[in-house]
C-alpha cells in the first residue's frame, strides 16, 4: 500500500466514514522520516480540513523494522508513543499536535496539521515528545504500576 492509501485507510477507520487525500505535499522532513501535508477532500464532517503524515525511511542502510530497536523505527515508535500519551492525558490540549492514528507495520504515524508555518517548530515538538516518550518507557520497565501501552510496541 503507498503512503495515500494507508493514511485514507486509517483516518476512514477512526472518523468513521471514507475518508479521500489529495496528492499531498512533501514537506522534507528529518534523518529517519519523510513528512507530508494531505488536504481532506472528502470526509466525515468531524475529519480535519488536513494532516500531516510521518513515515519512517531508511537510514544509513538500515530499513524500517518496528522489532528492531535502531533508527528509524526507534525515533518514529517513541514519537507515536509520545504523542498518543499525551492526547490520553491532556485530552488534545493545542501544545501538541493531535494523533490520529498509526501504522506500525508500515512506520506511518498521522497528525494534527498545525498550519502552513515554518517546519522547524515540529521537529521540536517531534524532539520533545520523543525524550518524553523514551523517559516513560524508562519508568514502565522500573514499575508494575505505570500502564503498559501495547498498541505502538
Amino acid at each position: 500500500m503507498e503512503t495515500v492509501e494507508i493514511t485514507e485507510k486509517s483516518l476512514s477507520d477512526v472518523f468513521g466514514g471514507l475518508v479521500k487525500l489529495d496528492d499531498g505535499d512533501d514537506l522534507g522532513g528529518s534523518n529517519g522520516t519523510k513528512v507530508y501535508r494531505f488536504a481532506i477532500l472528502a470526509g466525515p464532517s468531524d475529519a480535519p480540513s488536513s494532516v500531516l503524515v510521518k513515515q519512517a525511511r531508511s537510514v544509513g542502510g538500515v530499513v524500517y523494522n518496528p522489532d528492531v530497536p535502531e533508527i528509524p523505527a526507534w525515533t518514529l515508535l517513541n514519537e507515536w508513543a509520545g504523542l498518543q500519551l499525551l492526547n490520553q492525558i491532556t485530552g488534545c490540549a493545542s501544545f501538541s499536535p493531535r494523533f490520529y492514528a498509526g501504522d506500525r507495520t508500515t512506520g506511518l504515524i498521522v497528525m494534527e496539521d498545525l498550519g502552513s508555518g515554518e517546519f522547524g517548530h515540529l521537529e521540536a515538538i517531534g524532539a520533545t515528545v520523543r525524550v518524553i516518550a523514551a523517559k516513560l518507557r524508562t519508568l514502565w520497565h522500573e514499575s508494575d504500576t505505570i500502564p503498559y501501552y501495547p498498541s505502538f510496541r
